[in-house]
């Protein structure tokens, strides 16, 4: 009983320490006005500036990058694709492309686990039945949907670490699949990135075509899942 109640008290204190952070990085954020600078025409009027000021100090400025695009993604602030595409402006493709895929991965694993640690437990008390069923569909299926979503741009990045923040999906495999189902959308932001002085408005790397393969390239799972399934029942 009495080690029940400490783990309830751990678990409460946790919550308030979390929620503590997150509001003092919220008003940080903010105070610092980082909004203000994730913008696709100041990026593209301070492009050659920041380049200069970067390549004094590579590491420092590696590091800057890394740090802000993990804010951007774990506190939801609207910018990500801004962030992406500095990555190819700034540092180029290949240094561009490590940075961004590790950076956002982190900050949607932060986001995701901030989520489930301070609004899971209420979702459950209020909506015990469909909770425990949504959980029972991603313990089946969840990779294969995460995935598909990542690849697909229909949902907003926000929306997906929230939900599945809710979920029991473990974090390592959140973290994983995220990483690896970004990292084409990612890859063409870093490149579209390099050639940022062409660009006209970031609506521009979305062609049709492109949309279209990404929505290929999401359904291979299922089909391929199909397809084992097919194979084994001819077998029996």
């Amino acid at each position: 009983m009495v080690s029940a109640r400490s783990g309830r008290g751990t678990d409460i204190v946790t919550k308030w320490i979390g929620l503590a952070v997150l509001v003092v990085a919220i008003c940080a954020v903010i105070w610092l006005d980082l909004p203000a600078y994730l913008d696709f025409q100041a990026l593209q009027a301070q492009r050659i500036a920041l380049k200069l000021r970067m390549a004094e100090a590579p590491m420092l400025a590696a590091g800057i990058y890394f740090t802000v695009y993990v804010l951007v993604a774990a506190f939801s602030i609207p910018g990500s694709t801004i962030m992406t595409l500095a990555g190819g402006a700034l540092l180029g493709f290949w240094p561009g492309l490590v940075l961004a895929s590790f950076s956002s991965t982190l900050g949607a694993s932060l986001a995701f686990l901030s989520t489930r640690y301070l609004l899971r437990d209420m979702m459950m008390k209020r909506f015990a039945g469909p909770m425990r069923r949504i959980d029972d569909g991603i313990a089946r299926d969840g990779l294969l949907y995460l995935f598909s979503l990542r690849l697909m741009p229909v949902l907003p990045y926000v929306v997906i670490n929230i939900v599945m923040g809710l979920t029991r999906m473990p974090v390592l495999h959140f973290a994983l699949v995220s990483q690896i189902g970004m990292l084409p959308v990612s890859a063409l932001y870093v490149n579209a990135g390099t050639q940022l002085a062409d660009l006209t408005s970031p609506a521009d790397i979305l062609s049709l075509p492109v949309l279209l393969s990404f929505a290929a390239l999401a359904l291979l799972p299922w089909l391929a899942r199909g397809a084992m399934g097919w194979l084994r029942r001819r077998k029996l």
